[in-house]
């Protein structure tokens, strides 16, 4: 696979640049300010990353929440392409081109289909039990205020994760995390990084949500995604 679409699905925060007004990578980011604003939205990016966007637009057209979860990584494998067939009348015929191709890694969860997430994966089961315990992963994803939150962080911050930080970029990408301003409970690309899935759905990526998908089926028509860097 390329960089795009399946570069990195589950971690949305990692958009590439784009021009002022143009959102690009993954389509979270657009998702979201589609749920949250008024505005209409544009989307650009390149072939893999407009076939992933669209994906996500018809499996929130056609689909309901809990499929739409399940067909992107979050339930059963047995049913993910199952789902894919029933919004695939709803594609271009260029996605459908696209997806028609990859129906192995629909079966496996495009969530965790992305480098950026087989990476982390690897990062989780082979070099986090080397340094932290899971006693110490749940209580960091417990803290629930800033008090909480800074005994953790320090704690977190051990000697081995020093050097784990200074060998690996993914440990300074949970470092940033840490460094923002939402509480580790709180946070779900945190949840993610750290366990490979969501505590709790209802607090997760908003497009996601029972609630984002409402918004977003009454939206959808305000996004324009295409290819390229701008409109």
């Amino acid at each position: 696979m390329g960089r795009g679409a399946l570069h990195s699905v589950a971690a949305a925060q990692d958009w590439a640049p784009a021009p002022p007004g143009v959102v690009s990578g993954a389509g979270d980011n657009a998702l979201e300010r589609l749920i949250t604003g008024d505005e209409p939205v544009v989307f650009r990016g390149d072939a893999e990353q407009v076939a992933l966007v669209e994906l996500k637009v018809a499996a929130i057209r056609v689909l309901p929440v809990q499929s739409v979860r399940s067909f992107f990584g979050l339930g059963h494998f047995g049913r993910r392409v199952w789902f894919y067939h029933e919004l695939r009348p709803a594609l271009a015929e260029r996605t459908r081109a696209f997806w028609d191709g990859r129906e192995a890694t629909i079966r496996a969860g495009l969530l965790a289909s992305g480098e950026y997430e087989r990476a982390m994966a690897t990062f989780r089961t082979r070099i986090l039990p080397l340094v932290h315990a899971p006693a110490t992963i749940e209580a960091l994803l417990a803290c629930d205020n800033p008090n909480a939150k800074r005994a953790c962080v320090e704690s977190w911050r051990s000697r081995r994760w020093a050097l784990v930080r200074r060998a690996y970029p993914l440990a300074r990408a949970i470092d940033a995390t840490l460094e923002g301003p939402t509480l580790p409970r709180d946070d779900y690309r945190l949840h993610w990084r750290l366990l490979g899935r969501y505590r709790d759905l209802e607090a997760g990526p908003p497009w996601l949500t029972a609630a984002g998908h409402a918004r977003l089926r009454q939206r959808l028509d305000g996004l324009d995604v295409g290819l390229g860097e701008g409109p």
